[in-house]
């Protein structure tokens, strides 16, 4: 049995939100080792692709959790789905 179009998209907003935090993590990192030898530009714009970095885990994160409430309340929407017009297979 093959993964659904939900399993697959928790699959990419799962490995988007790693990719996302793993990247924040490294350019913090990056730049507390080399904030006194980089130029003030270059930590500018690490500090806000770590900022927009931090943005995209956070929504990733919630997508994730929005879609598996609604796949551990499948059962229910089915039933009412099923109650309303009758049965689906």
């Amino acid at each position: 049995m093959g993964l659904s179009y939900r399993g697959v998209a928790i699959f990419q907003q799962t490995y988007g939100s790693v990719i996302s935090a793993v990247t924040t993590s490294t350019l913090i990192f990056v730049f507390l080792l080399q904030k006194d030898f980089l130029p003030n530009i270059v930590l500018t714009i690490y500090s806000l692709t770590a900022a927009m970095a931090f943005l995209l885990m956070i929504i990733l994160l919630a997508a994730i959790y929005e879609n598996a409430r609604q796949i551990e309340r499948f059962d229910d929407y089915k039933a009412e789905f099923e109650k309303r017009w009758g049965t689906i297979e």
